[in-house]
């Protein structure tokens, strides 16, 4: 197990190989190739009779009599180095080999499984091992790869140990509190003193260690740390020896292949508090001081972020008790892998719309109640320390720098309504109305004088037959309504410019009798005014029209008169003429006069 070694057998011809020591490169001259803990020499051979080492490095491959290529392989693509008990969780350190470890020349190359752990080591390993946590990848598997080689025909050889496991002795796992205790064993007070790795599952059954260095500063929830004492002195030893240190002489070295140090101890995160809070490109609009009574918080929209697309997140926070605690600033992201914080919108029903993107705008139909919610990560069940997670809720006002402005239009002064809505959906109630109508020097307002203002429908509206008795052109009005925050000492305005569309001028002539039948009354005096002055104009139109029927029949009258010859004719005959157009008109004498010879007779 571990390994195997090929000797030359012709003593006519000279082997070369490629070798790294120590990271240096060079050729040399070999009547063996190996593959073992130690070393593995493959690739391309020179094989030749005279010329060997470096001397191809010099002059290069032209005399070379032939080359081979050395692949080596087992029945199920694997080398095993050694075997290692687990014992339980207990995760040791074991020496695995680098790309150092294989020789130089031949079209192939080292790749590492992990490859944000390189491991460690010491210069008298000459980087051809490394020490690494050994551990199973997946809950079934009995086997830790240090690599693989990749040939040049793509061909692989994986490099590992064989895991033999036990359940006993159980892994010890203390718990430690990161706001008030750093991250070392007990008795000590110094991070430096340890090699720390970070174990990591995933609810897959997959797991992985890498190394954790202590500038990196960044933990999340369900990590656990395995440390490793710098002065073991089995570390030690290899520290000065390197492969070496067991003492042993033999080729195969038992002692080496089975070297597993274990962690001095084994930290489990403790569970920490935290809170969601709304974030606008990083910066924090919500307090996590939250008063205890209160699930909501006010959120001002300010002018500079109105009527453009704005993008919130929720994230979890969680408040740092002592700087002072080494690597405490690690806590920012500690929930991110287990919690995926949204900006939703829930109904009355419970159902969730998550929000992407916000635009504040004078329909005020994005302000209002939001809520931070608290989603797995992955898969669709939340892990039970979201208990540990105070929930947010958010309601999105304007500020006072910001005018909420609205223009309305009527067609006349009868269909003007001067009104504000009594709630703004669910979070905001009317506290104050003051109502401007220009050539009027006072101010209508709900708080000082609530008679004159009247509920119709979900809106407040001022009652104008309330108003003063005087006389005035009105052609616009401007409203403010005040709103409160329900439940919150929170307000905001909205702006109302109305303006009378129509030409004509009305005049207000209302007294200010507090009475409900004024209306009627105007409304009354009114249509009376009108139909007299309808009947006044039917009457002089009825007038008129007979006025011109009299004077047509006595001009036509005047012209056949003065239009008839001389011819002698009875008083009746005459008569006839006179009283009617017909007989004229059918008299043989003058049926042949034109309209035109008339005219000009009476002129």
């Amino acid at each position: 197990m571990g390994g195997f070694k090929v000797k030359k057998m012709s003593p006519g011809y000279k082997q070369t190989i490629g070798e790294k020591w120590n990271k240096d490169q060079y050729l040399r001259e070999s009547d063996t190739l190996e593959c073992t803990f130690f070393k593995c020499e493959i690739g391309f051979v020179l094989i030749d009779k005279k010329n060997a080492g470096d001397y191809f490095r010099v002059h290069g491959l032209q005399d070379l009599d032939f080359m081979l290529y050395i692949e080596y392989s087992t029945d199920n693509n694997v080398l095993i180095l050694g075997t290692i008990v687990l014992e339980d969780k207990n995760f040791p350190l074991v020496l695995c080999p680098t790309e150092y470890w294989l020789n130089f020349y031949g079209d192939f190359y080292f790749d590492y499984p992990n490859k944000n752990d390189y491991g460690f080591g010491y210069s008298s390993l000459k980087h051809s091992h490394h020490l690494k946590v050994l551990y199973p990848e997946r809950d079934e598997g009995d086997l830790y790869m240090c690599g693989r080689i990749r040939y040049k025909r793509w061909n692989e050889l994986y490099i590992g140990y064989k895991i033999l496991k036990r359940n006993e002795p159980k892994a010890k796992m203390d718990e430690i509190d990161l706001l008030t205790q750093k991250l070392v064993c007990s008795n000590d007070s110094n991070e430096n003193n340890y090699h720390t790795y970070l174990y990591e599952r995933s609810i897959y059954g997959w797991s992985k260690i890498i190394s954790y260095p202590h500038n990196y500063n960044q933990i999340f929830l369900q990590n656990i740390f395995y440390l490793y004492y710098k002065e073991h002195i089995t570390l030690k030893e290899i520290e000065k020896k390197g492969l070496d240190y067991t003492g042993e002489t033999d080729y195969i070295r038992t002692k080496l292949r089975a070297t597993a140090i274990k962690p001095a101890c084994i930290i489990k995160i403790a569970n920490i508090r935290g809170s969601l809070q709304l974030y606008d490109n990083n910066i924090m609009k919500t307090s996590p001081k939250t008063p205890k009574n209160s699930s909501y918080q006010i959120v001002y929209i300010e002018k500079k972020d109105f009527n453009i697309l704005k993008k919130f997140s929720c994230n979890i926070f969680i408040e740092k008790l002592n700087e002072k605690i080494s690597g405490n600033k690690i806590l920012d992201r500690y929930y991110s892998h287990t919690f995926d914080g949204k900006l939703a919108k829930i109904d009355r029903l419970g159902n969730k719309l998550f929000i992407d993107k916000l635009r504040f705008d004078n329909t005020l139909k994005e302000f209002g109640k939001y809520n931070c919610t608290l989603e797995p990560y992955m898969g669709t069940k939340l892990d039970e320390s979201e208990k540990l997670i105070e929930r947010l809720g958010i309601i999105f006002i304007p500020s006072k720098d910001l005018d909420i402005i609205r223009k309305v239009y009527w067609k006349h002064y009868h269909v003007m309504s001067l009104e504000c809505d009594e709630k703004i959906s669910d979070y905001a109630t009317i506290q104050d109305i003051a109502v401007y109508i220009n050539n009027m020097s006072e101010t209508y307002q709900y708080s000082k004088d609530p008679r004159i203002f009247k509920k119709i429908g979900k809106t407040i509206v001022l009652n104008k037959a309330n108003l003063e008795e005087k006389g005035a052109y009105v052609k616009d009005a401007y409203i403010e309504c005040t709103y409160i925050v329900d439940g919150y000492n929170a307000t905001f305005n909205v702006f109302i410019m109305g303006s009378i569309l129509g030409k004509e001028n009305v005049t207000i002539r209302i007294r200010k009798e507090d009475s409900q039948d004024n209306n009627g009354v105007f409304i009354g005096i009114l249509t009376f005014l009108t139909l007299i002055i309808v009947s006044i104009i039917v009457a002089l139109a009825i007038i008129e029209l007979k006025r011109r029927k009299k004077k047509r029949a006595a001009r036509m009258a005047k012209s056949t008169t003065s239009t008839s010859d001389n011819s002698v004719a009875s008083e009746s005959e005459t008569s006839e003429v006179t009283k009617g157009k017909k007989s004229v008109i059918m008299s043989k004498n003058i049926k042949n006069i034109s309209k035109d010879n008339i005219v000009k007779k009476n002129k």
